[in-house]
């Protein structure tokens, strides 16, 4: 049903309407729809929706930390206020990220500061910044818990 109402939300509903909609995403407690709306999320060309999209993971009380690698690409695809998005939407996790998503995550940063593109100041400083977040979440982990003894 979600991607059903996703695609209605992009295709123009009336303020009150699109209002409504969003509160009703935004409230969403059940865990299993975390996966329809990531993949909506992943599938979409549509930055607005995307925009959207990502205004309802920084206020719904659902765990996206699994998919910190799909919103790093975001803020590298995007411009500076999606680059702003998904650092508020990174910092406000509340649960670890899995160790797969912050190496995935590492990887296409480092790809990412590799290049030798002309890139915004501001957005390259927020970039830099869920550099750090990114190895924060490294350094939080348990991926060191495999190499202590008992």
């Amino acid at each position: 049903m979600i991607p059903t109402l996703l695609e209605a939300w992009n295709s123009g509903l009336n303020e009150k309407n699109e209002e409504e909609l969003r509160e009703l995403l935004v409230g969403l407690k059940d865990s299993s729809a975390v996966e329809p709306l990531m993949e909506v999320f992943r599938n979409s060309d549509d930055n607005p929706l995307r925009r959207k999209l990502m205004n309802v993971f920084w206020n719904s009380k659902l765990d996206f930390s699994e998919y910190l690698s799909d919103f790093v690409v975001f803020a590298i695809d995007g411009d500076f206020m999606d680059c702003l998005e998904t650092l508020t939407v990174i910092e406000n996790f509340e649960f670890n990220s899995p160790e797969s998503a912050v190496l995935e995550s590492q990887l296409l940063l480092k790809e990412f500061f590799g290049k030798e593109e002309a890139i915004e100041e501001r957005k390259l400083q927020l970039l830099q910044d869920i550099a750090l977040i990114v190895k924060d979440f490294e350094a939080g982990s348990d991926m060191d818990d495999f190499y202590e003894e008992d």
